[in-house]
C-alpha cells in the first residue's frame, strides 16, 4: 500500500510539474507576443504592421491576442487573432477579410501564407520591430509602390510609379501613383514632397488621370512613353513633361540631394542699402523653418530688398535650393505671397528679434504656423 501511495504521488507531482512548465511556457509565449511585429508580403514593398496589446488564455493550448493589424499607420482590429502554445501556429484574420496562418521558426518570426480577400495565397513574414522602429520606417520611408495586377489595363497600370518635374514658377513636384486598381482607379499624391504620406483616389479616364487643385487642374497623359502633365486654372494653361524616379532609397535619396539647384543668374544675393527700412531689410537672408503638421523644413530665401520693400525671394522644400524667384512689397513690415498653389494657400512672414514668425492660411480655413531662423 505504501508502494502505490508513493508512486502516486510520484505520478501526481509530475503532472503538477509538466502543468508549471506548461504554464511557464504559455506565459512566455503570451508575453513575447505582446509588441508590434513588421509583416512582409510577397509581392509588396508597402508596410504592415501586426501590434499586440494583450494576451489572453483561449483554451489550455492557445491563446488569444488583442490587438491591430494593416497597413502601417492605419491598422484596424483584429477580428480573430490566436496562437497554438503547442504546434505555436499563428491565426489572424483582418477586418478586410484577409488572413494569415503562420508558424513560428526557431529565431522567433513567423512564416506562412497571406489570403487576401479574394483567396489569393502569398508568402508572409512576421518579425517582431525593434523599439521606435515602426514610427520610424513611417517617418523615414518613401511611399510603398504595389505592382499593377495584370488585370489592369496597360493603359491605366502606365501610371504606376513615381515620377517628378520641375515648373518654371514653382519649382520641383513629385506625382507618386502607389496603386492602381482593375477599375483604373489610381491613389496618387501630387505635391512638392518626394516622400509624401497622404495620398488621393482619382479614376484615369480615357488615358487621362485628372488631379484638381484649389488653383486649377492638372491633367496628366501619356504621349508616346512619355507622361506628360497639362496645367489648367488661374489664367495659365501650361504643360510639363515628367520623369520616372528609380524608387530603390539610394536612387531616391541621390536624385532628391541633387536636385539642390545652385544659385544661377538672378539669384545673387545683394545686402540691402542704407536707403532700405530697417523693418524691411531684416527679412534679408536665408531662412529655415518647420511648420506644424508633419510639413518638411522650408527654406525661405530673400536676396534682395529695395528701397521701396519690395523683396526678391524664393520659397521651397529645404532640400531644394530653388532658382525661381518672385518678387514682393513687404507691407507694414508683413511679407505675402501664396505658397501653396494646390490649396492656395498663402504665408505671411513678419521677421524681428533675429527670427521670422510664419502664419499660413487657406481659403478652406485650414491654419499653421512656425517660426524661421537664419540658416548656418
Amino acid at each position: 500500500m505504501h508502494v502505490v501511495k508513493t508512486f502516486l504521488v510520484l505520478v501526481i507531482s509530475s503532472l503538477l510539474t509538466i502543468s508549471a512548465m506548461g504554464q511557464t511556457v504559455t506565459a512566455k509565449m503570451g508575453a513575447e507576443m505582446i509588441g508590434s511585429w513588421l509583416v512582409e508580403v510577397e509581392g509588396s514593398n508597402r508596410d504592415r504592421a501586426l501590434i499586440v496589446v494583450n494576451v489572453s488564455e483561449k483554451s489550455q493550448d492557445s491563446l488569444s491576442l488583442e490587438g491591430k493589424f494593416g497597413w502601417s499607420g492605419t491598422e484596424q482590429p483584429l477580428s480573430v487573432a490566436e496562437i497554438n502554445t503547442v504546434t505555436k501556429e499563428l491565426k489572424l484574420v483582418a477586418k478586410s477579410g484577409a488572413k494569415i496562418t503562420a508558424t513560428q521558426t526557431a529565431n522567433g518570426s513567423f512564416v506562412g501564407k497571406f489570403f487576401d480577400r479574394n483567396d489569393q495565397a502569398k508568402e508572409v513574414k512576421i518579425t517582431k520591430a525593434a523599439e521606435n522602429e515602426l514610427q520610424t520606417r513611417r517617418t523615414d520611408s518613401s511611399p510603398a509602390l504595389e505592382k499593377p495586377a495584370a488585370e489592369v489595363p496597360a493603359t491605366c497600370a502606365a501610371f504606376a510609379g513615381a515620377w517628378t518635374g520641375t515648373w518654371a514658377n514653382s519649382g520641383v513636384v513629385w506625382l507618386w501613383v502607389v496603386s492602381v486598381d482593375t477599375n483604373c482607379v489610381a491613389k496618387y499624391a501630387y505635391s512638392k514632397n518626394p516622400k509624401p504620406k497622404n495620398f488621393l483616389t482619382g479614376q484615369i479616364k480615357k488615358g487621362v488621370l485628372e488631379i484638381p487643385t484649389s488653383a486649377g487642374i492638372n491633367y496628366f497623359e501619356f504621349r508616346g512613353n512619355n507622361l506628360f502633365d497639362r496645367f489648367i486654372g488661374s489664367g495659365i494653361d501650361d504643360t510639363l513633361a515628367f520623369t520616372r524616379v528609380d524608387v530603390s532609397e539610394g536612387s531616391l535619396s541621390r536624385l532628391i540631394s541633387n536636385q539642390r539647384i545652385t544659385e544661377g543668374a538672378g539669384a545673387k544675393a545683394t545686402p540691402p542699402s542704407s536707403e532700405v527700412p530697417l523693418a524691411c531689410a531684416n527679412f534679408y537672408g536665408s531662412w529655415i523653418g518647420t511648420w506644424g503638421y508633419g510639413i518638411p523644413e522650408q527654406l525661405l530665401r530673400i536676396v534682395e530688398v529695395d528701397a521701396k520693400c519690395v523683396a526678391k525671394y524664393s520659397y521651397a522644400n529645404s532640400k531644394i535650393v530653388s532658382s525661381v524667384f518672385k518678387t514682393s512689397e513687404i507691407k507694414d513690415g508683413v511679407l505675402s505671397f501664396m505658397c501653396n498653389s494646390e490649396t492656395g494657400g498663402t504665408c505671411t512672414f513678419k521677421a524681428g528679434g533675429g527670427t521670422i514668425d510664419g502664419i499660413y492660411f487657406n481659403p478652406s480655413g485650414g491654419r499653421n504656423s512656425a517660426t524661421f531662423k537664419k540658416a548656418q
